[in-house]
């Protein structure tokens, strides 16, 4: 449906996408070449999943950060 190269050259920057639907779509963007950075509060599922994207072939980076948390999430994009 859409092509294999589409999000090259971009990065995509998602909250919540260590688990879930969030989780489906980031695999999904990095199939799609872009470069992902993930922000969400537990580390061990955002390991997992910058793991399977590293393993095929994708870029993907993480902090952890509860959205909620302003300075926090200052200190993720930073």
């Amino acid at each position: 449906m859409f092509e294999k190269n589409l999000l090259a050259n971009r990065t995509i920057l998602i909250t919540g996408g260590s688990t879930g639907l969030g989780r489906s779509m980031v695999l999904r963007m990095a199939e799609m070449g872009a470069r992902i950075f993930l922000v969400a509060r537990r580390e061990d599922p955002l390991q997992e999943t910058a793991a399977k994207i590293r393993a095929a072939g994708g870029e993907c980076e993480y902090a952890i950060a509860d959205v909620r948390d302003f300075a926090a999430v200052e200190a993720a994009i930073a």
